[in-house]
């Protein structure tokens, strides 16, 4: 068990159940100890060891301690009411009531107490069947047909859950297809740099999709509606059709504003997605309000889709030239003191649009000192090269954006010896990683930043150099696709002129 897993696990024990057991930091007791160490963020996991094992060699007893604390703490969860639950929705309340139910039916029935995990099966099977949840319904329905088919006479019982699991049975069924084609979808999306080797799949999907829409059983479900809708707004989404992803946003909006009191995860994601959508649409002003209602249904800084709705405000900013704007957006965002809390993939995506707007700074754009109450880092290339990993190894995709800002910087601070250096790899990069249509854009702009320090800086002989590929730029235009954008942060045209002015 990983010691980061602990510490989180602790940290939900910790703000849910403060009197437990384990919160006695003066105690000799090891758990206790270890309670205690892992809360203090401060304290690393070699740290932690040497506290708690002082003599060398150790690592064995620290491995059995921290298999047997994962048990102890876990065993926790099933008696904790969540005060980090009591303003979630009702959905995720509901949810982890009947998990909590069923677990310890189980371990009742292992434990010899069979008729009172019945009772509470039977107490609770309503509350499952009522709010859709297909999962706990199919789980506890098949406890109780298989208990008075086995264990009680009751002819009666046995074919009344009988019946009832067979009808639960067919929607779980339609779940499980439809969040597969989900999961599927969103695969293909995360992982493929090229939509069309998947075209005769997506077609395939599709009519699986259409064969599974069994209204009933989808409008009785929350889950498998959403599910459903997020899978015909990714095949649309693969496709590029921008016109039916909007129509699937309108459409599961208006559901899921009907079930705002159950969940406002629905109406965030597709208010998210309509704003994405719009983006590509280039109505601007249109999706800003869907990313700004995002942000009032999700109000709280420190969560991951509070930072994804900030992220495409930004992007806005920049496409409308509104650089003051994201300026002040990025300010705001990471001298928050929720920033430094996120995780890591989280943080990571701010730090190349940071990277963008020290480049605005630089061309003269936002001048800083009139907007004193504003705050950036200064700027750092190594520190910025440290602090995005997963874009690096993304060598088709975000490390395009890593190569753009080195060779800004660069040009910026006129280190042109290592602008120099720097050509070779640009040279093969391109060749090697940015060959087909997917990547005309980040290709062509490519060989225009070499063109720069081919043309010995020279601005009308880089011009003349790069007529065609600014042609290029404008015959193959942005698609502003959520990949596009994490990509082009500022859109090459746009950062060229940019950057002309600092040649200049």
């Amino acid at each position: 068990m990983r010691f980061t897993e602990l510490r989180a696990l602790t940290k939900v024990i910790s703000s849910s159940i403060p009197d437990n057991n384990l919160n006695h930091p003066h105690s000799s007791n090891i758990y206790c100890r270890f309670y205690t160490l892992l809360l203090d963020e401060k304290k690393s996991e070699e740290i932690v060891i040497k506290e708690l094992y002082p003599e060398k060699n150790k690592r064995n007893q620290y491995r059995m301690l921290k298999k047997r604390y994962w048990d102890k703490i876990c065993s926790k969860l099933l008696i904790v009411e969540f005060s980090i639950l009591n303003n979630s929705s009702i959905k995720k309340r509901i949810r982890t009531q009947l998990s909590k139910i069923y677990t310890i039916s189980i371990i009742l029935i292992e434990s010899g107490q069979r008729s009172l995990a019945i009772k509470l099966l039977e107490n609770n099977i309503n509350t499952a069947l009522k709010h859709g949840d297909s999962e706990f319904s199919f789980l506890m329905l098949n406890e109780l047909r298989n208990h008075y088919s086995l264990f009680s006479s009751s002819s009666k019982l046995y074919k009344f859950y009988s019946k009832k699991f067979e009808e639960i049975k067919v929607t779980w069924n339609t779940h499980l297809t439809i969040e597969d084609i989900f999961i599927r979808l969103n695969y293909i999306i995360i992982n493929s740099k090229n939509y069309s080797i998947h075209s005769q799949e997506i077609l395939d999907i599709e009519s699986k999709l259409k064969k599974n829409e069994n209204h009933q059983i989808i409008e009785s479900s929350y889950q498998i509606n959403s599910n459903l809708l997020g899978s015909y707004y990714l095949i649309h989404l693969i496709k590029k059709d921008l016109k039916s992803q909007l129509k699937i946003c309108n459409k599961a909006i208006l559901y899921f504003t009907k079930h705002l009191n159950f969940s406002a995860h629905g109406l965030f994601t597709f208010t998210q997605n309509k704003g994405v959508t719009l983006i590509g649409l280039k109505r601007y002003d249109e999706a800003l309000n869907c990313f700004k209602y995002c942000l009032e249904l999700v109000p709280i800084k420190r969560m991951i889709s509070w930072h994804n709705s900030q992220n495409y405000i930004f992007n806005i900013h920049v496409i409308n030239e509104d650089y003051i704007s994201a300026f002040k957006l990025i300010s705001d965002i990471t001298t928050n003191k929720s920033f430094k809390t996120l995780i890591e993939t989280s943080r990571e995506p701010w730090y190349p649009k940071e990277a963008f707007v020290h480049f605005l700074i630089k061309t003269g754009k936002i001048n800083p000192e009139n907007y004193p109450q504003y705050k950036l880092r200064p700027f750092r290339l190594n520190r910025f090269l440290n602090e995005v990993p997963r874009h690096s190894k993304d060598k088709k995709g975000l490390n395009i954006t890593v190569l753009v800002i080195q060779m800004l910087f660069l040009l910026v601070y006129q280190k042109h010896d290592k602008v120099i250096d720097k050509l070779d790899t640009l040279r093969q990069y391109q060749y090697k990683y940015l060959q087909g249509d997917d990547f005309v854009r980040s290709s062509n702009f490519i060989k225009m930043l070499i063109a720069i320090p081919e043309c010995n800086y020279e601005k009308k002989d880089i011009e003349k150099k790069v007529i065609k590929n600014l042609q290029l730029l404008k015959d193959n235009p942005h698609d502003y696709s959520e990949k596009s954008l994490s990509i082009e942060i500022i859109p090459y045209e746009q950062l060229w002129e940019e950057l002309l002015t600092v040649i200049e």
